[in-house]
């Protein structure tokens, strides 16, 4: 059984992997039946720590995979056993659904350095991040910048300076404030349509620029 389509009446929370699903108060074992379900959103697939199952005819679905993947804030009350789903209208920048291009995509690969793009995330400080993986091949340390960047066609000013030494790897991400993306307009990753940019790529001894990549842009 697959599903195509979802809505926010199938956002159930999920229950646990031994069968015991939760009622107004106490406990009950159930009998559910796992069927390999996936859940596509807009084309995408979701990806979900615990698996859907059926139980009486219906199909129950992780809340907080299926949340996030539509836009939604999720957060757990465990004091009132409550889920509150959040729209982007709270001026949050919720979790990021997976990046529309391809997850892993090699952004530069010139003199000695790759540079492969590999999604967007949000920390728990409001920080989104697109993450980039650097490998410098050469024989001195390299340093990576980026200019002329921009969030849906506006001009925004990240946070992002990478030194890499000579055969190492480095693991890092262009930071996007929260209070910044606001004043463009950006309440929620789901909003952020494309990113575009350059990097430079100069010798941390001698801060001499070794090359200026072309403009890369990333459409979500």
């Amino acid at each position: 059984m697959k599903i195509k389509v979802i809505t926010l009446g199938l956002l159930v929370s999920m229950v646990s992997a031994c069968c015991t699903a939760f009622a107004a108060e106490g406990t009950q074992n159930i009998p559910v039946t796992y069927n390999n379900i996936k859940i596509i959103v807009d084309g995408e697939t979701v990806r979900a720590d615990a698996e859907p199952f059926i139980y009486n005819g219906t199909t129950y679905l992780p809340v907080r995979a299926v949340g996030e993947a539509v836009g939604r804030t999720v957060k757990w009350d465990g004091n009132t056993n409550t889920v509150y789903l959040e729209s982007a209208g709270n001026n949050q920048v919720s979790e990021p659904t997976e990046p529309k291009a391809d997850k892993s995509q090699i952004l530069y690969d010139k003199n000695g350095m790759k540079i492969t793009f590999t999604g967007i995330t949000k920390d728990e400080y409001g920080t989104v991040d697109v993450n980039l993986v650097i490998e410098n091949n050469n024989s001195e340390k390299c340093g990576v910048q980026v200019r002329d960047f921009s969030i849906n066609d506006i001009m925004y000013e990240p946070v992002f300076s990478s030194e890499v030494a000579a055969g190492k790897k480095a693991v890092n991400g262009i930071e996007l404030y929260e209070w910044n993306l606001k004043d463009i307009g950006v309440s929620n990753t789901a909003q952020i349509k494309n990113v575009e940019f350059s990097f430079i790529i100069f010798d941390t001894e001698t801060y001499d620029t070794i090359d200026e990549s072309e403009i890369i842009r990333l459409d979500f």
